[in-house]
C-alpha cells in the first residue's frame, strides 16, 4: 500500500496548491475517478458487450468510492501519510512524482482510447492535468 501511498501523497502536494478549500476531499476524489477510470478500461478491453450493463458501472462507482475513502479516513490515515511524507526532501521524490504523474496521464489516455472517442478529449485533459501539475511542482520546490 506504500504505492497508494504515495500517489495520495504525489496528488495532494499538486492540488493543495491550486485548491486550498478541501485538497484531502479533493485528493481523495482524484484518486477514487482514476481508480474508476482504471477498471472501467480494464473491462473495456476484456469485452466491450459488458459496458453496456448498468448494474456493473453502479458496481465499479461503489467500489472505487467505497475504498479509497475507507482506506484513507481509517484510523487517520490520511495525516500519517502526509507527515511522513513531508519530512522527505522533494528533490529526492522527483522521480517518484515523475511516475505519479505518468500513471495519472496514461489513466486519462487509455480511458478515453478504450472509449473509442477520438486522440482530442484526453490531449486536452492530459495538458490540463501537465500544466498545473508542473505550476505546482514548481511552486513547492526551489531549484538551487
Amino acid at each position: 500500500m506504500i504505492i497508494l501511498n504515495y500517489i495520495f501523497f504525489s496528488i495532494y502536494k499538486s492540488i493543495s496548491i491550486t485548491n486550498n478549500w478541501w485538497p484531502k476531499k479533493s485528493t481523495i476524489s482524484a484518486i477514487t475517478v482514476l481508480l474508476y477510470f482504471n477498471l472501467l478500461t480494464i473491462v473495456a478491453f476484456l469485452n466491450e458487450e459488458i459496458l453496456k450493463t448498468k448494474v456493473l458501472f453502479f458496481f465499479i462507482f461503489i467500489i472505487t468510492f467505497v475504498l479509497p475513502h475507507f482506506y484513507f479516513y481509517k484510523k487517520g490515515r490520511l495525516e500519517e501519510i502526509i507527515e511522513k511524507f513531508e519530512g522527505i526532501n522533494r528533490k529526492k521524490l522527483f522521480k517518484y512524482d515523475l511516475l505519479v504523474l505518468t500513471y495519472v496521464c496514461a489513466s486519462v489516455y487509455l480511458f478515453f482510447y478504450s472509449l473509442n472517442v477520438g486522440n482530442e478529449i484526453p490531449f486536452i485533459l492530459i495538458s490540463i492535468i501537465l500544466i498545473t501539475s508542473l505550476y505546482s511542482y514548481l511552486k513547492i520546490v526551489r531549484f538551487d
